[in-house]
């Protein structure tokens, strides 16, 4: 009996060990290197978040395809309330939409918009203030459905 107990909980710890590295988070910041963190997956969504670097704007592309849908809808969290623009180009650079974060919008912006053409759009996010660094933090997401 106390040979099975002994067996039983050996097996238990082994299970419950490799679920505690799901449970630890996946962000990360490196003063010396500005990081970020994306995710690209198929079928028309990007994910990206991290800290603005010094110079205060940070960018990334979006692919879309008509075949992923009709609708492109951008999405931007200011997490630290500072203030931030999102700007999005599309494949001939011309300024395609654009919103802030504030107070009033619970610093969050969320753009639905109907592009007009494929390409690769750029989103860019840049603080009001011109300035960046670690309490710049904001996660931003695209989807084209």
């Amino acid at each position: 009996m106390k040979k099975q107990l002994i067996v039983l909980t050996a097996a238990l710890s082994l299970l419950i060990l490799p679920t505690s590295i799901f449970a630890q988070s996946n962000h990360s910041y490196n003063a010396n290197m500005n990081s970020i963190k994306t995710i690209k997956l198929l079928g028309g969504y990007e994910s990206k978040d991290g800290v603005l670097p010094s110079s205060g704007e940070v960018e990334y592309s979006f692919t879309y395809n008509k075949s992923d849908g009709a609708n492109f809808r951008i999405y931007l969290g200011d997490d630290n309330k500072k203030g931030m623009k999102l700007v999005v180009y599309d494949p001939d650079n011309n300024e395609f939409a654009s919103g802030k974060t504030n107070a009033g919008n619970n610093w969050r912006v969320l753009l639905d918009t109907k592009p007009k053409k494929e390409g690769d759009y750029t989103i860019k996010i840049v603080s009001n203030d011109g300035d960046g660094g670690w309490d710049y933090s904001y996660s931003s997401a695209a989807r084209s459905y």
